[in-house]
């Protein structure tokens, strides 16, 4: 999640199961457990990274998602 976050950074994280739109969180997702940015609209749920490196994560409507808490700071 470069530029803001880094591999070694340690998260303090609050554990709950809703996100609300824009918030970072921990997911588990395909059996990984991602730190991402939640959006969600009328359609569609995905998963964001802060790296533009890499491309959103559009949850699929057949696949789990779990959400395991809201990142409160580094």
């Amino acid at each position: 999640m470069e530029p803001n976050y880094h591999d070694g950074d340690i998260l303090l994280i609050k554990k709950q199961n809703t996100l609300h739109n824009g918030e970072l969180g921990i997911f588990l997702y395909d059996d990984e457990v991602r730190f991402k940015k939640y959006e969600k609209n009328k359609k569609q749920i995905s998963l964001i990274s802060l790296n533009k490196n890499y491309t959103p994560i559009d949850i699929a409507t057949n696949r789990r998602l779990i959400i395991l808490g809201l990142v409160l700071n580094k």
